[in-house]
C-alpha cells in the first residue's frame, strides 16, 4: 500500500468528500475517481494491485517518489488509462504484458526504476500509445518489432537499458518518427534522429 506523505494523504479521510482528497479528481458523471495525481509525493511502500479496481481512472500519475516492489499486473484492467506515470521509482521486476489490454493509453513512462526482462511485445495492442519511455531500467532482450505498429508513436526512449539487436526495420514504417529515438543501450546502440537511420558521426 501507499505509505508516507503525510502531507499528500492526510486529506484522504472517510468523513470528507473524495473530492476534497489531494490528487484526485472526480468524474462530475460517474462521482468516481478519474485521474490521481501523487507526484514527488515521498509516497512509498508499494503500488497497490487495488488500483485495479479503479476502472474509471483516465489518468494514473505517481512518478518521483520511492515506491518499491514489482509492478503490478492488475493495472492492466484500467481499461479507460489514457496516461499512466511511474517513472523515478524503484520498481523491480517485469513490465507486465498486461499493459497490452490498455488500448486507450497515450503515455507510459516507466523511466528510472529498477525493471527487468523483456519489453512486452503485448505493448503494440495500445495502439493509441504517442510516448513510450522506458530509459534507465534493466530491460534486456531486443526490441518488439511489433511496436512499428503503433503509427501514433512520436517519442520512443530505451536509453541506459541492456537492449541487444538491431533497431527493427518496421519502426520506419509506415511513417518516420517526428522526434529523435534515443535507444542508447549497454551495448552502445547509439542514438537515431529517425527510426532506422543511424545519427552522423
Amino acid at each position: 500500500m501507499l505509505e508516507g506523505a503525510k502531507s499528500a494523504l492526510s486529506s484522504w479521510r472517510v468523513d470528507t468528500p473524495i473530492s476534497s482528497w489531494q490528487g484526485e479528481t472526480v468524474d462530475s458523471t460517474s462521482n468516481r475517481v478519474a485521474e490521481l495525481d501523487l507526484s514527488s509525493q515521498s509516497l512509498d511502500g508499494s503500488v497497490p494491485s487495488s488500483l485495479g479496481l479503479m476502472t474509471e481512472l483516465t489518468m494514473l500519475d505517481l512518478p518521483n517518489n520511492s515506491l518499491t516492489g514489482p509492478f503490478p499486473s492488475q493495472l492492466g484492467s484500467l481499461r479507460n488509462l489514457t496516461v499512466l506515470k511511474l517513472g523515478g521509482n524503484s520498481l523491480r521486476g517485469a513490465i507486465p504484458t498486461q499493459l497490452g489490454n490498455l488500448t486507450n493509453l497515450t503515455t507510459l513512462e516507466l523511466a528510472g526504476n529498477k525493471l527487468t526482462g523483456n519489453i512486452p511485445s503485448r505493448l503494440d495492442r495500445s495502439t493509441a500509445l504517442e510516448a513510450l519511455e522506458l530509459r534507465n531500467n534493466e530491460l534486456e532482450g531486443s526490441i518488439p518489432s511489433g511496436l512499428g505498429r503503433l503509427t501514433s508513436l512520436t517519442r520512443l526512449n530505451l536509453a541506459n537499458n541492456g537492449i541487444s539487436g538491431s533497431i527493427p526495420s518496421s519502426l520506419g514504417n509506415p511513417v518516420p518518427l517526428p522526434e529523435p529515438v534515443d535507444r542508447h543501450d549497454s551495448c552502445g546502440a547509439g542514438r537515431f534522429e529517425q527510426a532506422g537511420a543511424p545519427a552522423p558521426g
